[in-house]
């Protein structure tokens, strides 16, 4: 059961982090929704935020696998 939650948590991250790039690329034009010109160190600041946000989910999601790999 553990790593059918697993893999469904796997599935929704992808399908957020696919859609935060998206809007990130998508978003991040000269003007927000209201009518506010957006800086350069804004788009940075948000880009920074969000890569940091989702490579931290990404490596907790590894991190408490329900499974171990192991080579020999």
């Amino acid at each position: 059961m553990a790593i059918f939650g697993w893999i469904v948590l796997t599935g929704v991250m992808v399908v957020l982090s696919i859609g935060w790039c998206a809007l990130a690329a998508f978003s991040l034009g000269p003007y927000t929704i209201g009518g506010v010109p957006n800086s350069l160190l804004k788009k940075v600041y948000v880009l920074s935020l969000g890569g940091i946000l989702g490579f931290g989910w990404w490596f907790l999601i590894i991190k408490h696998a329900p499974f171990t790999i192991v080579l020999n």
